[in-house]
């Protein structure tokens, strides 16, 4: 694609977006969602769609199902929001002012200036105290999720063990496999007279081997992997499992020394060599990196928690979501 070509589809880009998100097309007053009362107007939620499209577009045409998409998905999540934020006032959270003034003075830290800042906050539309209203409902949020999730997860050195004795298969290192092959490539597109050549070509070499021939300077003189041939066709050590299936399933059958029949991939014919095996091995409790596993626990209840509690909001909040022609 020309410099040109490039020009026009990133202003076709940029046109498209524009007339998606500009007030005469977009009707920016309207209500699309109310949430326990609450009013979710257009304004806000193509703020948000504004904010997330640089992130999913990256210089490509989007497509207007994939425009609806988003906008569902973000309005799904300012209806969440909403919910979060009403049950944090039902509860009687609050937000000081100190906290409130803290978490601008960090925010605002990030600036290299007052005046950087203010040229940032213009840009994403917002007014000064828009933008104050956002940090005091994130922090309102914070604090409910605090109470709600955060402290109720609690994942004990016990319910580690636990997980580690019901889930051991998950801790088992599988065999490794020191492998070296030969290949002789094959066009993906090639038509059945192609790959016919390519089979005969890795049988005959086969029956060299068969008959005494070195592995690794047939693989240096024949292999067309340029980065293993060199290596005497050397593929390092595998575990079972990262090979390609077809290779996996022949490789891990294999004996020490044993030499395979051409085995058909997409990118041509193989013959492998098994060069040496270390059987796999169960790890103790002690050799896991238990840590990881906490924080692994308690990542995944702590979004089992969240989902269940926005669950349970959604059931009894009335939400009303208005279509574009409502």
């Amino acid at each position: 694609m020309g410099r040109r070509t490039k020009f026009w589809h990133k202003l076709l880009l940029i046109v498209f977006i524009t007339i998606l998100v500009s007030p005469s097309f977009a009707e920016k007053d309207k209500v699309v969602a109310i949430v326990n009362g609450s009013k979710i107007t257009n304004k806000q939620l193509l703020a948000k769609v504004n904010e997330k499209l640089p992130l999913v577009t990256v210089h490509q045409r989007i497509s207007e199902k994939r425009f609806d998409e988003i906008r569902n998905q973000i309005l799904n999540h300012l209806i969440d929001e909403e919910l979060l934020v009403q049950e944090a006032q039902r509860r009687g959270i609050s937000v000081s002012k100190k906290e409130l003034q803290n978490q601008i003075n960090m925010m605002k830290g990030g600036y290299a200036s007052e005046k950087i800042f203010k040229r940032e906050l213009a840009k994403t539309g917002q007014t000064y105290k828009q933008w104050i209203e956002k940090i005091k409902r994130r922090l309102l949020i914070r604090k409910l999720w605090k109470t709600v999730v955060t402290d109720r997860v609690n994942i004990t050195d016990d319910s580690v063990h636990a997980y580690y004795l019901s889930h051991k298969n998950k801790f088992y290192i599988p065999d490794r496999l020191h492998l070296a092959h030969i290949l002789i490539a094959v066009d993906p597109g090639a038509m059945e007279a192609g790959w016919k050549a390519g089979l005969q070509t890795a049988e005959n070499l086969y029956r060299q081997l068969r008959n005494g021939a070195d592995f690794s300077s047939m693989a240096k003189q024949y292999s067309d992997d340029s980065t293993t041939a060199k290596k005497g066709g050397d593929l390092g050590w595998r575990h079972v499992g990262q090979l390609l299936p077809e290779l996996d399933k022949v490789a891990k059958q294999l004996v020490v020394g044993q030499i395979s029949k051409p085995i058909r991939t997409i990118y041509g014919y193989h013959i492998l060599k098994l060069l040496d095996k270390e059987p796999g091995r169960q790890l103790s409790f002690e050799e896991i990196d238990r840590k990881a596993l906490k924080k692994r626990l308690q990542k995944k209840r702590a979004q089992v928690l969240s989902q269940n509690f926005i669950d349970k909001l959604r059931e009894k909040a009335k939400i009303q979501i208005f279509t574009a022609t409502e």
